[in-house]
């Protein structure tokens, strides 16, 4: 089961980034989000323009934080390859 003090800690040891967790503010791009809706927990990112999509309401908050995790990781990946291919 994963916790908030779960995420938090992958997030700093992984270095992960690009990510909005139970912030409100204004979005981002290329971002990952996860916050509190009726409901449950909605899991979103958001493109290039800042337009959220992706959106998933999930009931139980341990899948949220696994697939808020899972999509933030993906990400990462994403970023390190495009990185890699700017340096070839």
């Amino acid at each position: 089961m994963t916790t908030l003090s779960d995420v938090k800690q992958i997030i700093a040891s992984e270095g992960l980034t690009k990510y909005r967790l139970f912030d409100d503010e204004q979005r981002r791009p290329d971002e990952v989000g996860i916050r509190r809706v009726d409901g449950g927990f909605l899991v979103f990112t958001t493109d290039e323009r800042e337009v959220p999509g992706n959106e998933l309401v999930y009931d139980d908050e341990s899948a949220a934080y696994d697939d808020f995790l899972n999509r933030l990781r993906a990400g990462a990946r994403l970023d390190a390859r495009r990185r890699a291919r700017r340096n070839e």
